[in-house]
């Protein structure tokens, strides 16, 4: 299982001037963090990868392999989450005043 860590335990080592990768284990964020564990561009102290808990199963299968890589090479992968944002948004009885419509797609045939 991927280990969870507070987000307070991170933002004093960003206020520290570390540098703090945000992990979204998309391509973009991927490639960054392959690029500082071969050292073509300036090294991360730490990756963080904020978890919503609504991830297909391909993204923590590869989230894992990130994580496996990083250990290898020194840079550690922090899991952040603040649980599951889908039941949260989807919450009738929520009273944060944070809400989400659901829009059911419509169409109208010809004729």
């Amino acid at each position: 299982p991927l280990e969870l860590q507070p987000l307070a335990v991170l933002v004093p080592a960003a206020r520290q001037g570390r540098y703090v990768l945000a992990l979204g284990a998309g391509v973009q964020s991927t490639t960054v963090f392959l690029m500082s564990l071969r050292g073509e561009i300036e090294p991360y102290d730490v990756a963080v990868f904020a978890d919503t808990q609504a991830e297909p199963k391909e993204v923590y299968v590869h989230l894992a392999k990130l994580i496996d890589e990083g250990e290898r090479h020194g840079l550690p992968v922090q899991i952040v989450t603040a649980g599951s944002l889908t039941k949260r948004l989807l919450d009738p009885t929520r009273r944060d005043g944070i809400f989400c419509r659901r829009r059911v797609p419509t169409c109208s045939l010809p004729g």
